[in-house]
């Protein structure tokens, strides 16, 4: 029995939130609390449902409708799993449809009223986010590590793509005490361009 609780508590990842749906269809509530740990990839949802219908008003209510419908199931997911305590989201295509940008937002505003008790929240994304789900400021820590481009093009370097990595650290008072952000390009490889660290004191 005890062998079977520690299964379920190993980091849970799933390609897809189809798949995520699907597991958890399968599983027992009382193994579902058990998890701590899960990676979820979001993937667009399959429209091919409507391919049949003509281009009129009523189609792009019925794909509105099946986003939502996307949209409360994966709000139900959340609900089913209130023992985790570090989640990773891979978000869809940034280059996607409004409905599907607006699904993934969405989505992100649940995890903090779903789940206040997670530890950290892992987003692959920049940390932009921050501002359009103001709700994320809820959670003890938030981790954005997405990809970006510097604007500035007048140095090869500068304009080369890289990684940044965002923590926002805080008091159990929800007061901001710490941001650290690390930027790497092509040319410095794993090594911090440049660090910034705001904490408490700086600010009086």
């Amino acid at each position: 029995m005890e062998a079977s609780s520690m299964l379920w508590q190993r980091p849970a990842s799933f390609p897809s939130q189809a798949k995520l749906f699907s597991w958890i269809q399968r599983s027992v509530t009382a193994d579902l609390r058990r998890v701590r740990t899960l990676t979820l990839r979001l993937t667009d949802v399959d429209l091919s449902c409507l391919i049949n219908l003509s281009p009129r008003r009523g189609q792009v209510s019925s794909a509105w409708s099946l986003y939502q419908q996307e949209l409360e199931e994966l709000n139900v997911a959340l609900q089913r799993l209130p023992g985790l305590v570090d989640l990773t989201i891979i978000p869809c295509d940034r280059n996607g449809s409004q409905l599907l940008n607006g699904m993934y937002l969405s989505f992100l505003g649940m995890i903090a009223v779903h789940l206040p008790r997670l530890k950290q929240l892992a987003i692959h994304d920049g940390e932009s986010v921050l501002e359009k789900v103001p709700k994320l400021k809820q959670l003890s820590k938030v981790v954005f590590n997405g990809s970006w481009s510097s604007s500035n093009s007048s140095s090869p370097s500068s304009v080369s793509r890289g990684k940044r990595r965002v923590d926002i650290v805080k008091h159990e008072d929800l007061m901001p005490i710490k941001m650290e952000v690390c930027e790497t390009n092509q040319v410095l490889a794993d090594h911090c361009d440049s660090r910034v660290a705001i904490s408490a004191s700086d600010t009086d």
